[in-house]
C-alpha cells in the first residue's frame, strides 16, 4: 500500500509527537524531587530538585515542520534552565559572581530513551 506524501508526513509527525512526550514525561519525572525551601539543592551532575515547581511546570514539548523535516523540541522557557541544564561561570546580569556546575535534566532524559526514540520513529 503506497502512502501518498501528505500522510507520510503526517505519520512523521505523528510518531514524533509521541517521542516528544515521552522525553517530555521522562524531564518532568526527573525534576519531581521536592526541595522545599531551598535548603536541599541536588548534587552537581544530578536533575535540579523542586523549589517553586517553576521549571517543572515550563517544560514543553512540540513538533515542528520546516521544509521537508519533522522536528521534536523539548525544553523550558524559564531564563535559568540553561545555566542549569550546562551549569554557569560568570557574573550575571545582576552583577553576582556565579559559579554553578550543571545540572542536566534535558539531554540526560533524551539519552535514556534514545533506544524508545529510535523505535518510535522507526530509524534503524
Amino acid at each position: 500500500v503506497a502512502l501518498d506524501a501528505a500522510q507520510a508526513a503526517r505519520n512523521t509527525e505523528r510518531r514524533m509527537n509521541e517521542a516528544v512526550v515521552v522525553v517530555q514525561s521522562d524531564i518532568k519525572v526527573s525534576l519531581n524531587v521536592g526541595n522545599p525551601g531551598g535548603k536541599n539543592p541536588s548534587a552537581p551532575g544530578s536533575p535540579p530538585r523542586k523549589v517553586t515547581a517553576r521549571l517543572f511546570n515550563s517544560i514543553f514539548g512540540k513538533v515542528v515542520r520546516q521544509g521537508n523535516q519533522v522536528l521534536g523540541v523539548v525544553g523550558t522557557n524559564v531564563i535559568y534552565g540553561r545555566r542549569l541544564e550546562l551549569g554557569f561561570v560568570g557574573k550575571d546580569s545582576a552583577g553576582r559572581q556565579i559559579n554553578q556546575a550543571p545540572r542536566p535534566f534535558i539531554r540526560p532524559a533524551f539519552e535514556r530513551n534514545r533506544d524508545r526514540i529510535k523505535r518510535i520513529l522507526k530509524v534503524p
